[in-house]
């Protein structure tokens, strides 16, 4: 089992998939390939995300987030945050924080748990391609999560 799981949360559709894309950017990032690390893809998991998680270990989450920020604001919420969510917090059905809510329950809460988001608007399209504005934004989340591994390791 290796020792952090990094999992970008998304689906195809605009900028719903940066979860996706910052995680293929890390799976690419040179310093992190001796690192006991995995980097997963998930498509709008839900109570699969259950599945990820194992008490001993760090997990990241990636993925888009709607709350009252502005548009491209770069997130880095930790566990305890994530519990505050609005619900959904995520653009998908169960969000983060119901999700948590259950892993509490069920005792499978990761050592620790972070999410690292970037705003989107709840007024774009939900299908093409992802924004100008979040295109942007996600090389400096792949960078914050890339400082993130190497000094925690």
């Amino acid at each position: 089992m290796k020792d952090i799981k990094v999992i970008g949360i998304g689906s195809p559709f605009g900028d719903d998939r940066l979860g996706w894309e910052a995680a293929k950017q890390l799976q690419q990032q040179e310093s992190l390939q001796q690192l006991p690390l995995e980097i997963k893809i998930l498509d709008r998991p839900g109570l699969r995300l259950l599945d990820e998680f194992h008490p001993q270990q760090t997990v990241l989450l990636i993925d888009a987030i709607q709350t009252h920020h502005c548009v491209g604001h770069l997130h880095c919420l930790e566990k305890e945050a994530l519990f505050a969510l609005p619900s959904p917090a995520s653009s998908h059905a169960i969000g983060i924080a119901e999700t948590l809510k259950m892993a509490e329950a069920l005792n499978m809460l990761p050592e620790q748990l972070l999410l690292f988001a970037i705003e989107i608007s709840a007024d774009l399209p939900a299908h093409g391609e992802i924004s100008a504005t979040i295109n942007k934004q996600i090389p400096i989340l792949v960078s914050v999560i890339v400082d993130f591994i190497l000094h925690r390791s």
